[in-house]
């Protein structure tokens, strides 16, 4: 006769559960939270070198008041982050850590503020420390908390703005609003979804209370305030700066194929390797999909109409301005998108069946593990390593050199490396964003001379920074062609990759 053997559940010993247990709840979720985001976003944050944003901000943060001001208006951003970060300057210097904490902060309140979205929503305590978590972990997120830029700005403003609308906290919605709209130019259109939703939700409801006028008005005027507080901008800033675009702008039409861009590079990030790319695209589509179907349950409710404006809402309206005007589809400007978005993924991970849960979290874990792994040791998309670069200029830096750029980027990226060494610009110089107006040039106070004015001068050797890309102009070739045809040379350091290539000749003058 066989003998029925019954199943028995492995548990850990007593002692260790009990202390397992008193560890996981010494803290409150939000304190885990707060923990686990800092130490991801700390962790590593000076590590890079700055980039041409990055070091365009800290050229900016080193300006006076007045240039400051006069270099923001030829921009293509609002002036808040900017401020911030000429304060921070201030108190905390321009190192490549100092210049990242303000954004590694953001980054931290934006994981909190994902949890109380959760909470908001009516998630139980477990799945709202789930949607945090995958903030927390998000190796997009991560990436652009350690970049001097505005994007965790504008995604903090933005989900508390919807977290407020939602609890009908209007004086907080407002600076919640007006602190996007001052952060990135896109956080019109976040605002305006939020907006929408808003009206729509507080109209449906009024048509149900008797006191239908006092039920709409407050969100009216929280709204009108925001506009109020936003026109100044509007009419002295954004004018400027859309005759800017209007002329050419490096943001590439967008693609049908390309509304789906965001998706993968604003979550698990661009830096793992090819071979698992289309991996990690596939889970993210397939997770986007199965919590949009599993989160019906309260997506369309009040509440989660505030998620999905941030969610879906948004970019659509991006992607409409997009086709309509011109191309304003900025990937990383869709943070606030997808850091709202870790609501939906979280939810089918603790709310599908027991098998479908585990087979869920099964295919999710690594990935996403994966993704975290690749932003500390990148695959691929690493920054670029102009320390390098800079360095062989210092070691053979000689009495009498210069350094003498063809375009703007280089310009703005090796002033920030070599401070002290001796620098001019070709007149004329285009820059890689086409973004930068003449107002600006000006108030940055580029140094700018032709390369035959050098040995004028009294310089002896030029050190020539050469970056070839898809935006170098024919007279940037066309110049460069002209100084190695015509002078002794030296190529020092060299770097030719597809569609970028960087090269420093050091040229003879005498």
């Amino acid at each position: 006769m066989n003998a029925t053997v019954t199943p028995q559940k492995v548990a850990l010993p007593a002692a260790k559960a009990g202390i397992l247990h008193r560890v996981a709840t010494a803290l409150p979720g939000w304190a885990w939270l707060t923990l686990i985001a800092g130490f991801l976003r700390f962790v590593n944050i000076g590590q890079e070198a700055l980039w041409y944003d990055e070091s365009f901000t800290a050229w900016l943060s080193k300006l006076d008041w007045t240039n400051l001001w006069q270099a923001i208006r030829g921009d293509v951003h609002p002036p808040l982050w900017y401020v911030i970060e000429w304060v921070n300057v201030r108190l905390f210097g321009t190192s490549e850590i100092a210049l990242r904490v303000p954004s590694a902060i953001l980054g931290v309140l934006c994981v909190l503020v994902v949890w109380r979205l959760a909470i908001q929503v009516g998630f139980r305590p477990r799945t709202a420390f789930a949607a945090g978590l995958l903030a927390a972990i998000l190796p997009a997120a991560i990436y652009y908390s350690q970049d001097a830029r505005m994007y965790p700005l504008l995604a903090c403003c933005v989900l508390a703005a919807a977290l407020f609308a939602m609890r009908g906290n209007w004086i907080l919605f407002g600076l919640a609003s007006v602190g996007a709209v001052y952060a990135q130019n896109l956080g019109v259109l976040y605002v305006l979804a939020i907006g929408i939703v808003l009206l729509l939700t507080r109209a449906r409801s009024a048509r149900r209370a008797a006191h239908s006028v006092r039920h709409i008005i407050a969100p009216v005027l929280a709204l009108a305030g925001v506009v109020t507080v936003w026109a100044p901008w509007a009419l002295w800033g954004i004018t400027n700066q859309i005759s800017q675009m209007s002329k050419g702008f490096w943001i590439q039409p967008v693609t049908l194929g390309g509304l789906l861009t965001p998706l993968v590079s604003m979550t698990t990030g661009w830096r793992i390797a090819e071979q698992f790319q289309i991996h990690v695209a596939v889970v993210a589509v397939s997770l986007s999909l199965v919590g949009l179907i599993a989160s019906r349950h309260w997506i369309f409710k009040r509440e989660g109409l505030f998620v999905l404006a941030v969610v879906i809402g948004t970019p659509v309206l991006i992607a409409l301005a997009s086709f309509v005007w011109r191309s304003i589809y900025l990937p990383r400007a869709m943070l606030p998108s997808t850091l709202a978005l870790m609501l939906i993924w979280a939810y089918p991970l603790e709310h599908l069946g027991k098998q479908n849960k585990v087979v869920a979290r099964a295919v999710v874990v690594p990935i996403l593990a994966l993704a975290l792994i690749s932003h500390y040791f990148p695959a691929t998309g690493a920054r670029f390593a102009i320390e390098d670069w800079t360095q062989k200029i210092t070691d053979n830096w000689q009495r009498g050199d210069v350094v003498y750029h063809i375009a703007i980027d280089s310009t703005i990226m090796f002033r920030y490396y070599l401070p002290s060494q001796p620098y001019y610009l070709m007149p004329e110089a285009t820059d890689l964003n086409q973004s930068l107006t003449p107002q600006t040039k000006a108030a940055m106070g580029f140094s700018e001379a032709t390369f035959d004015q050098l040995a004028l001068m009294g310089y002896r050797r030029a050190w020539l920074v050469v970056s070839d890309n898809l935006m170098t102009s024919t007279k940037e070739e066309n110049t460069v062609r002209n100084i190695l045809a015509s002078h002794a040379y030296s190529v020092m350091k060299e770097d030719d990759q597809l569609y970028n290539k960087k090269v420093i000749y050091l040229v003879t003058l005498s």
